[in-house]
């Protein structure tokens, strides 16, 4: 078990473990207004703003209004990549929070235009009283993530103003392009809600981090001196083998192996972010300059023509997976050639349960709706202290 050197009321700066050198900043907005909670990562010397957004009723639509916002959000993405690229990374996390019908039966009666006595009304109330514990909570969550100098050893040196400048200039260029690629971008995280985000992981029953800055409360038993609002790391973490406790939770993290091989539809994630299973999803991307794409991309079709060459001189026969990874490597150049860009990314899925029973049936729920999306979920045995942090809005995840 280890519990963090600096608990909260020390003087020191960010937990142990995977969370040392994480610091919590307020950061004045950039009209003076409310303050924006930002993520300081001294390991790594980067800058971390969360963004709450949600999409338009993506399932009710049709199949080209779906493809055209695919599109819409590949050119959000193209827009990062250039050739001295600010954001250094990307991330989107959603996160499933199962629910007791509560919450949308609140919504039916805040929102209908109806009387509670018409008989559409009952009939719509009767379908959601049926569904029941099948019902969850859906949030969804963009990280952008810029990196400081590289003489910078602390959230206190001259150039985090400047880190930070560029952030807060990137968030409000990514929010213009966000609204043009039909992603509604509701706020940006002030220190409170980043607080309540990073903590809910380690609760039993995780409380809406919007409700948090609305109400104004901390969230905590004490405040943490170094940062702006209550402790957001957890206070104990003890790892095993395949999978990790931290507070009054169990966590165990996939690494997403292999994306489908063959075409899927614009929403063939859907078995994975959504039922009954606490989970989270994270994809992490870092935008490659043109340049830089252009030389990985020639790289990798050097060394698969020499390969194939090897394999012909060697007797040995080129099997349809070696021909298809050089098609795609001289399909990449190509699309590189005619102005494309280049990001790299890797994808993680954390499961969460209060005990390590029901945690075990939340991963074998986990693994076979990730077969239905054709995904290929390897658990990260061994490093999950570490994988933990990958769905965590902290831009890690990618060597």
């Amino acid at each position: 078990m280890k519990h963090p050197k600096n608990r909260p009321g020390s003087q020191d700066r960010g937990g142990r473990g995977p969370f040392l050198g994480l610091m919590l900043l307020s950061v004045p907005g950039r009209t003076g207004g409310v303050p924006i909670g930002v993520i300081f990562d001294g390991r790594y010397r980067t800058y971390t703003a969360i963004m709450k957004v949600r999409g338009h009723s993506f399932a009710l639509l049709g199949n080209e209004e779906k493809e055209r916002r695919v599109t819409g959000w590949a050119a959000v993405l193209s827009s990062l990549a250039r050739e001295r690229p600010v954001v250094h990374r990307l991330q989107w996390i959603a996160s499933t929070i199962p629910d007791d019908g509560n919450a949308v039966r609140s919504f039916l009666s805040d929102r209908s235009a109806i009387p509670e006595q018409t008989p559409a009304y009952h009939s719509y109330d009767g379908l959601l009283s049926g569904a029941g514990a099948m019902t969850c909570r859906h949030d969804v969550h963009l990280a952008i993530q810029v990196r400081g100098g590289r003489n910078v050893t602390s959230s206190t040196s001259g150039s985090a103003s400047s880190a930070c400048g560029n952030l807060l200039r990137e968030v409000e260029a990514l929010q213009r392009v966000l609204g043009d690629g039909e992603v509604l971008a509701e706020r940006l995280l002030g220190p409170r809600e980043v607080s309540a985000l990073v903590r809910r992981s380690g609760e039993a029953n995780p409380v809406d981090a919007s409700a948090v800055e609305a109400a104004g409360q901390a969230q905590s038993i004490q405040d943490c001196p170094p940062c702006p609002v209550g402790w957001p790391w957890p206070l104990a973490v003890d790892s095993q083998w395949g999978h990790i406790r931290t507070d009054e939770t169990w966590q165990a993290t996939y690494w997403i192996a292999e994306w489908p091989r063959i075409e899927v539809g614009p929403e063939f994630l859907s078995p994975l972010l959504l039922g009954p299973v606490r989970r989270t999803m994270s994809v992490v991307m870092e935008p490659l300059s043109p340049s830089r794409a252009v030389r990985q991309a020639e790289r990798a079709r050097t060394a698969d023509l020499a390969d194939t060459e090897l394999r012909r001189r060697g007797g040995f026969l080129s099997t349809a997976r070696k021909a298809r990874e050089s098609e795609l490597a001289t399909r990449r150049e190509s699309e590189l050639a005619d102005g494309h860009s280049a990001v790299r990314f890797s994808g993680y899925v954390t499961v969460t349960a209060p005990t390590v029973r029901l945690l075990a049936e939340a991963c074998d729920a986990t693994e076979q709706a990730a077969g239905l999306c054709r995904l290929e979920l390897r658990r990260l045995f061994g490093d999950q202290e570490q994988a933990f942090t990958y769905t965590l809005p902290l831009g890690r995840g990618l060597s």
